[in-house]
């Protein structure tokens, strides 16, 4: 096996990464077949590797391997099988993380995000995604570098008391683990050894998919990059810019007043908020130096 950093940057380096980056797609099927224990930890070190914000370092992870503790999860986190969302309504049968061999539940610890004063922490627990989201990715290509399926399943605090967690919260997901009201949950990563592999010997994914079933295959790269929006000498757009339309004086005015209104609204929470992060810091400060019951 080769030592971690004895391949160095160029092109051989280069092409490896790319080729499972290219490589890596959404599997929902496997084989019943667990994955070792060696296997998982490497990738979720992946994921510990990945960056964070401020260098926060301030994600955390959930490994489930244990089949009633998947089909507990499963039975509220319900993602449906195919072919049809009707049976998720006309069985019992297990969703897609019933029928995984293992989940990796990531969180992140939002005491350690921002500044511990509460200042602007309305701007910087949006980083708290972030880096849950690069830590997810860093692991999804791991694992198909190992030849283990994966799919990301969505997962958020919001889904609480909501149909898609069936009205339950990821206390009543999750009972055998205590999670602080400070960890909050961002992403769910299924995995497990893929029933079929491409013709590089990689997971296998589905050739559509979505909400208007459509191809998965991405499209060239001009389709992804916006265009500059180059003004000539004579003030006119550049051809290839689109240019949007003007509102009315009116409707310029109404505009500009509702902006006014959401920025002073938005002002008055950013306040309450730091008010009441300055009320918690305390509590926060215990927790950094491990004094949490």
């Amino acid at each position: 096996m080769t030592e971690p950093g004895s391949l160095g940057p160029g092109p051989e380096a280069a092409s490896l990464i790319e080729a499972v980056i290219r490589s890596r797609r959404s599997c929902r099927h496997f084989r019943d077949e667990p994955v070792s224990a060696e296997i998982l930890s490497r990738i979720v070190e992946a994921g510990i590797q990945a960056p964070t914000a401020s260098n926060s370092q301030n994600v955390r992870f959930i490994l489930l391997t244990d089949r009633a503790e998947l089909m507990q999860l499963d039975s509220i986190r319900y993602c449906w099988p195919y072919p049809s969302y009707t049976r998720r309504r006309e069985t019992d049968e297990p969703g897609l993380i019933g029928r995984s061999a293992a989940v990796i539940l990531v969180l992140t610890d939002t005491s350690l995000s921002g500044f511990a004063d509460g200042a602007e922490h309305h701007i910087w627990r949006e980083s708290d995604i972030q880096n849950a989201s690069a830590a997810i990715q860093t692991m999804l290509l791991m694992a198909t570098a190992m030849g283990i399926g994966t799919t990301w399943i969505s997962a958020s605090e919001a889904m609480s008391h909501t149909r898609l967690m069936r009205g339950r919260n990821w206390a009543e997901a999750l009972p055998n683990y205590s999670i602080a009201s400070d960890h909050h949950v961002h992403g769910i990563i299924i995995l497990g050894h893929p029933r079929r592999v491409d013709e590089g010997g990689f997971p296998s994914g589905e050739g559509m998919h979505g909400l208007d079933w459509s191809t998965t295959e991405r499209q060239p790269l001009e389709a992804h990059l916006l265009r500059h929006t180059a003004i000539s000498s004579d003030g006119s757009d550049h051809p290839h810019a689109t240019s949007p339309p003007k509102p009315s004086g009116l409707l310029q005015f109404q505009l500009r007043l509702l902006s006014t209104a959401i920025r002073g609204l938005l002002g008055l929470v950013s306040r309450l908020e730091r008010f009441v992060r300055r009320l918690e810091k305390p509590f926060l400060t215990s927790v950094r130096k491990g004094e949490k019951s």
